[in-house]
């Protein structure tokens, strides 16, 4: 499926936000809430999958900054005159120029720009050690891999895959060769996307530094949590979870930390003090 441009799509998940993973299901993770075929997905250089996690904090700063740029109200004969500039369009203008602290960002136009100018001007191209490393990891991965059905494919394409993610790293830096940073940063962002699409074939260590050890015990974790959301319709407490997650030999320090991991990607959240509920 040869295209003339670059293709950048984007869709809802099927069932309106991305839902945690159930380690007991053996279709991927990214297969069972996209509802495209895995031939189609397997086209696509990158799968993104965006999550709105909960953070408070956070959500209170840009709450607050939506609130202070909007607050100020205009008359409509004003704007429609010419005497007064839209509030929305002046909250669209800061909000591109100030993040949700009021520091100085990037604006899109400028961006736009550079990447435009990067694109037209540099053509980066890969040398033998390049091209060593790509194969090099293509080909470890492919001998990993099994006949299990828990896994996004990896295919031929990856490898043009990485490559083209190399040389757009190499344009980003406005190089006109590719480096082994670039082909190693490529192979990383390649990993990362598999790891959250749930393919177990390739190691998060690899990639995220994240250590296998600490991969499964959010895992165990969080079907602890699932299996008191089920059991105490959706409200448990951290007693409960310390309680459960010591018969599998967790302690209290490692449930906390986990506890926070799983409530920062929104999946729970705390009415009070040491009770959760399900999101």
């Amino acid at each position: 499926m040869p295209t003339r441009c670059a293709v950048l799509a984007a869709a809802n998940p099927r069932d309106g936000r991305f839902k945690d993973v159930d380690w007991g299901d053996p279709q991927p993770f990214l297969h069972k809430q996209i509802d495209l075929p895995p031939p189609l997905i397997s086209r696509f250089d990158m799968v993104w999958m965006i999550q709105d996690s909960v953070d408070s904090t956070r959500d209170r700063r840009i709450g607050e900054h939506i609130i202070r740029v909007k607050r100020t109200g205009v008359p409509e004969h004003l704007i429609e005159s010419g005497h007064s500039v839209e509030p929305d369009q002046l909250l669209k203008e800061q909000m591109f120029t100030t993040d949700v602290d009021g520091n100085d960002v990037l604006t899109a136009d400028f961006l736009q720009k550079y990447v435009a100018h990067a694109k037209r001007t540099y053509h980066p191209v890969s040398d033998d050690k390049v091209m060593d490393i790509l194969v090099g990891h293509y080909t470890e991965k492919r001998k990993k891999m099994d006949d299990e059905v828990n896994s996004v494919s990896l295919t031929a394409r990856t490898i043009e895959a990485t490559l083209r993610m190399a040389e757009a790293r190499a344009r980003l830096f406005l190089r006109d060769h590719v480096t082994e940073d670039d082909a190693k940063q490529a192979i990383a962002m390649d990993g990362i996307w598999r790891h959250l699409a749930n393919d177990s074939n390739i190691n998060p260590a690899d990639h995220t530094g994240v250590p296998r050890r600490a991969q499964s015990a959010e895992r165990s974790i969080q079907s602890i949590v699932r299996n008191l959301g089920r059991e105490l319709n959706g409200e448990f407490t951290t007693i409960d979870v310390y309680n459960a997650a010591a018969e599998q030999g967790f302690d209290e320090d490692t449930v906390d930390r986990m506890l926070r991991n799983i409530q920062n990607r929104g999946d729970i959240y705390a009415p009070s003090v040491g009770v959760w509920r399900i999101s």
